[in-house]
């Protein structure tokens, strides 16, 4: 019997649901140094009501509906309905070149783990080898983002001083936590 697979759009599943634009790829963008914004309680509000919080979210929402299960028929229409499921790994499931590259950078992350193992013994406030951690990936950065990112986003094109490659160093750093904290 032969099957198909039909995904949910995202209008049947959410008909009015934001998405998020894409950069224009004529236009150059002005990428910018990020600064730590929210300081105390009152700034909280401030970005709730924020662009940055509604892309935020939006992207989550985009993501969520990206991963809605699938349903798979028979070739009459009027056939009982499965949901279609992978295990994590499956052979069937094709990732883009860019995912696999994401791919590939995490696991060059968890090499650097190796080279820099946790301390041993109990640590109430975290392990400082995450220090040494943090400063190795540091170090290697600009190679790491140059080796996994694709060359059209690091030199996207821009109008200020400021490049993609610098922004995203940011906030790829900014995704471990604090290195003097070692709140993550």
């Amino acid at each position: 019997m032969e099957e198909s697979i039909t995904r949910l759009s995202n209008t049947d599943a959410a008909p009015h649901a934001p998405s998020l634009g894409l950069l224009s790829k004529t236009r150059p963008h002005t990428f910018i140094r990020p600064l730590k914004k929210i300081n105390e309680g009152h700034d909280v509000s401030a970005f709730l009501l924020s662009k940055a919080y509604g892309d935020i979210m939006t992207f989550l929402l985009q993501l969520n509906r990206a991963i809605f299960p699938s349903h798979i028929q028979g070739v009459s229409t009027s056939g009982p309905k499965r949901v279609q499921t992978w295990d994590l790994g499956c052979q069937a499931v094709e990732f883009s070149e860019t995912v696999q590259s994401l791919k590939t950078l995490l696991e060059e992350l968890d090499h650097i783990v190796d080279e820099v193992p946790p301390d041993p013994g109990p640590r109430r406030f975290g392990n400082a080898s995450f220090k040494k951690w943090y400063q190795t990936v540091e170090e290697r950065t600009s190679d790491l983002l140059t080796s996994y990112l694709p060359q059209s986003t690091l030199q996207y094109p821009h109008e200020s001083e400021v490049t993609a490659e610098a922004e995203l160093t940011f906030y790829f750093l900014g995704s471990f936590g604090s290195s003097q904290r070692l709140d993550y």
